[in-house]
């Protein structure tokens, strides 16, 4: 029994991998080891979860799943859920799903909060613990288990996670989601919110704390003891009205706090909490109270956002996916679409990605002739509202997930997990899904004449296919063009547009040398590395697109125009790629693509204004020089020194 409760308290440590092994052995040990076949015990375990469910420590939700895995194998569950949900009878072969009834129940309550206040459930009903344990109650289900009453219980929770979405969306879709604040800054408002963050930091019941009453040291006071002696006044009272609340079966903490939010203050305590509310009131208190208030609002939202999109994905896959008809699945495609172009924190985006990842896969092989073409027709709008115009009659035109435009700041957020999901899940061999998107999005990339923001995106999702490694074999045939737009972006007026020509510069640059071996910045491993052969014989192209653009730099003296700096941020990417070649063995021999060629040009950049051209000319000329002319390339940089006079910049290059 003490093993067994042992195990028991396992589940609520703080490794994954221990909660696994440990509900792996607890399912196999007989159930009166730890009472699971006493509807009473089973009641104090469900309690137990439940009020982890509503804790807002993140990591409560994963013990309450666990909680509730275990309870789907105990004998007494039948009875502890349908005393829960009122029934009159029970059968043992629904408990799967009379334990999601029971969890939806709490969480439309938990969503009516957030409707009123989000705030308010944010500190004290978060509904991303419901949302967690739902999906995992779904991750036990077999497909043989699944009947109307599921399909029915499935469709209710879909649309229940719309009206979520329709809740927190305006923290994560917000422009600044890790400072938004939905709130007025009047007197009322901020008392509110101090309020609020007061109950949730300092007086907030401990509900992530484990049953253990049988492993804990117990004491006896065999002295006579007053309350008043270890605790203050005030402090002995709360723990009164706690204990008389609690034996009389009131939910206190909820009343509570729709009380102290909503009455109005006695006579008596009027005095008290006018002074409470002068101190906090000042400027450092409510700055305060806003940055704590922001944290727990944005925990609650992405992690919802997190939960939703998660759930929505299992039940779109092969085990499940007889729980939703197809117009279901395609609005859900439709919401994972919309929820990853409207979405601005990162960790929403992102899990909403692994949800789309997962559903596309499902599309791809579906037997249905509608799901099937469905991704390449969701990449087509995608892409259409990239390149539509600001005229009415394009603009209606637009997929739903452009309808309130694309976000064009945070590398356009979700927009490249969109197009990302769908090719890199695409199973046809030859891949024509994926090669009409690259040549759309690179013909874009270099088109001048139209808007920056589509330049932008098109950059920003080019560099997202180059990272995947899924996508491999596939982007090798469109790495010289995707370097031509990288390096021609840096010419761009626009510092948005040249942020994206480095991020994907430097994307490409991984894909063609590898990942950097050395740890320090400034040395660069042979393993990341080309000759020159090699180089230009997988990219041919790009010899003369780099010599024609080093040429552009360097062609005229423009150091000074009436007393102005000219910079060429053009030459930076030119001889950081240059830097990583070096001459092949057989150089001279029948070679178009000879390194030779480039020496001269980046000789001059020697005597840039800027130092970091400077440095980066070194390097490359170091790379580019043949070994057996090293002595005759020393030598006539001494006679150049000696001979002629040079400018400080020209000396120190």
């Amino acid at each position: 029994v003490d093993a067994a409760e042992s195990l028991y308290l396992q589940l609520a440590d703080s490794y994954e991998n221990n909660k696994a092994k440990a509900l792996t052995v607890l399912k196999c040990l007989p159930p009166h080891l730890l009472g699971l076949n006493n509807p009473n015990r089973v009641k104090e375990i469900l309690h137990e979860a439940t009020q982890l469910i509503r804790s807002n420590k993140p990591s409560s939700c994963g013990t309450a799943g666990y909680l509730f895995k275990l309870l789907l194998t105990a004998p007494a569950s039948p009875w502890a859920l349908a005393d829960q949900l009122g029934l009159k009878t029970t059968d043992p072969t629904k408990v799967k799903f009379h334990a999601v009834v029971y969890i939806r129940d709490l969480l439309m309550r938990q969503l009516k909060v957030g409707q009123a206040d989000l705030l308010h459930a944010a500190a004290f009903e978060p509904m991303y613990g419901a949302l967690h344990v739902i999906r995992s109650i779904y991750g036990e289900l077999e497909p043989g288990e699944i009947d109307a009453g599921w399909v029915e219980l499935t469709k209710d929770l879909v649309d229940v996670g719309y009206d979520v979405w329709k809740v927190v969306s305006p923290v994560v879709a917000s422009d600044s989601p890790e400072g938004h604040l939905p709130m007025d800054t009047d007197s009322e408002g901020v008392k509110k919110l101090q309020k609020v963050v007061d109950q949730s930091l300092a007086a907030k019941k401990v509900t992530s704390q484990m049953n253990m009453k049988d492993s804990v040291i117990k004491c006896k006071i065999l002295d006579p003891f007053n309350a008043s002696e270890a605790f203050p006044d005030e402090i002995a009272e709360d723990i009164l009205d706690d204990l008389v609340s609690e034996c009389m079966g009131k939910n206190s903490e909820e009343k509570s706090v729709n009380e102290d939010l909503n009455k109005e203050e006695s006579p008596d305590e009027g005095i008290e909490t006018e002074e409470y509310f002068e101190h906090d009131l000042s400027e450092n208190g409510i700055v305060k109270a806003k940055e704590v208030s922001s944290q727990m609002l944005l925990l609650c939202a992405w992690r919802s956002v997190k939960e939703l999109s998660l759930l929505l994905g299992d039940l779109c896959n092969a085990k499940l996916n007889s729980l939703l008809s197809t117009d279901q699945i395609l609005n859900i495609a439709s919401f994972l679409m919309d929820l990853l172009a409207q979405t601005k924190h990162r960790g929403a985006f992102e899990q909403a990605y692994l949800a789309f990842t997962q559903l596309c896969s499902c599309l791809w092989t579906s037997s249905r002739a509608a799901l099937h073409s469905h991704p390449s027709q969701l990449l087509m709008q995608l892409l259409d509202s990239i390149t539509a115009s600001k005229s009415g009659a394009a603009a209606k035109k637009r997929s739903s997930a452009s309808a309130s435009g694309l976000c064009a700041t945070r590398r356009s957020a979700g927009v490249p997990f969109i197009v990302q999901a769908i090719v890199s899940t695409d199973p046809d061999p030859n891949n024509a899904v994926f090669k009409s998107a690259m040549d759309q999005l690179i013909n874009l990339a270099m088109n001048k004449t139209c808007d920056e923001e589509m330049r932008v995106h098109a950059m920003n999702i080019l560099r997202a296919l180059f990272r995947d490694t899924r996508l491999g074999d596939c982007v090798a045939g469109y790495v010289e063009r995707g370097v031509q737009v990288s390096i021609t972006g840096f010419k761009a007026r626009s510092w948005a547009e040249r942020n994206a020509a480095t991020l994907l510069f430097s994307a490409l640059i991984t894909r063609i040398f590898g990942v950097k071996r050395e740890k320090d910045s400034d040395e660069l491993s042979a393993k990341n590395c080309l000759t020159s052969r090699v180089f230009f014989h997988r990219y041919p192209s790009l010899h003369g697109f780099l010599l024609k653009c080093l040429e552009e730099c360097v062609s005229t003296d423009r150091e000074v125009t009436a007393g102005t700096l000219e910079l060429f941020p053009m030459l930076y990417p030119l001889l950081l790629l240059l830097s990583r070649l070096f001459p092949a063995p057989s150089e001279s021999l029948d070679n178009p693509h000879k390194l030779s060629v480039f020496l001269p040009l980046v000789e001059q950049c020697a005597k840039s204004p800027v130092l970091a051209i400077r440095k980066l000319t070194a390097k490359a000329l170091v790379a580019l020089l043949d070994s057996h002319k090293t002595e005759e390339f020393g030598d006539k940089l001494v006679t150049q020194i000696q001979s002629e006079k040079l400018n400080s910049n020209h000396l120190h290059g």
